[in-house]
């Protein structure tokens, strides 16, 4: 089963209703992604970490 709209038709309407969005001051507006933290390091936590790191942070408040 094919879509009603093929893929080049469906990225030129969504680009001109974002571009609209842009134009016009509505609060439908698209933000801009924000990459904050990209640069930060990634880790894993386990549960008895999670929990470790809570306390810690009660106590220490």
């Amino acid at each position: 089963m094919n879509p009603a709209f093929s893929e080049p038709v469906l990225i030129k309407y969504v680009s001109a209703i974002e571009d609209l969005q842009k134009s016009t001051n509505t609060r439908w507006q698209r933000y801009l992604p924000e990459w904050r933290g990209y640069l930060e390091r990634k880790f894993n936590l386990t549960f008895s970490d999670m929990y470790l790191v809570s306390r810690y942070m009660e106590l220490k408040l």
